[in-house]
């Protein structure tokens, strides 16, 4: 099974998502489903390693334009607001072949073309049963800040975007937007703590992170 034959089944056998208006693209080791709705995305992602068989691993993220705009404006970034891992998820017998560990689930083991038809039916239950929901549960920003507001600090990282970075940046819009009284104190903290990696001690690991607060410092400060 190569890598070329394996993403065309992907697409054939993944058929019931396009019927669906999502729209499949692939780079690499990498398949996304994305669905544009009221100009925010609804995106299947899958990604894989290649051993003897294919490693695959699922999540689902939604992009929210009221959100990303604002970072993509001055930034150039536009990424996902939230997403969600499909693991430590209980699945159905019938799909045991193709997982580890049908209580806790991890990811799904793919060796031949012919299992990929199972692993579709697999990924169809889990968007039944979580995807939908989970697309569902975070329908505004208000949504986003509830869930943050609810949640230990260490578990936002589970669940806002993080792509260049940018998860403290994207909180900092959700609080800005939400009016959330914990705003002041976050940018206050977070320009302190930048200020200190890259002024004072010169590491270059947090430069990209310093210059793009200073790129929204506009938006937060009026």
């Amino acid at each position: 099974m190569n890598r070329r034959g394996f993403k065309k089944q992907i697409k054939t056998d993944f058929q019931w998502l396009i019927d669906l208006g999502y729209e499949y693209s692939s780079v690499e080791r990498n398949i996304k489903f994305t669905k544009t709705f009221n100009n925010d995305d609804y995106i299947l992602e899958m990604f894989w390693a290649e051993y003897n068989h294919y490693m695959i691993s699922v999540k689902c993220s939604k992009k929210l334009y009221q959100i990303e705009k604002v970072i993509k404006e001055h930034t150039g970034y536009y990424d996902s607001t939230v997403w969600k891992r499909l693991s430590k998820i209980k699945i159905p017998d019938e799909f045991s072949s193709i997982v580890d560990d049908i209580y806790n689930l991890e990811h799904f083991n793919i060796s031949e073309y012919f299992e990929i038809a199972l692993f579709s039916k697999a990924i169809e239950f889990l968007y039944k049963q979580h995807i939908m929901l989970f697309f569902e549960q975070y329908q505004s920003v208000e949504d986003i800040m509830t869930y943050l507001s609810k949640t230990e600090i260490d578990k936002h990282c589970e669940f806002i975007g993080n792509n260049h970075d940018s998860m403290i940046l994207r909180k900092l819009v959700i609080m800005k937007q939400t009016n959330y009284n914990g705003f002041d104190d976050l940018y206050e903290s977070y320009s302190k703590f930048l200020y200190q990696k890259v002024k004072v001690e010169n590491l270059e690991i947090y430069l990209n992170e310093f210059y793009d607060l200073k790129k929204l410092e506009s938006y937060f400060l009026t």
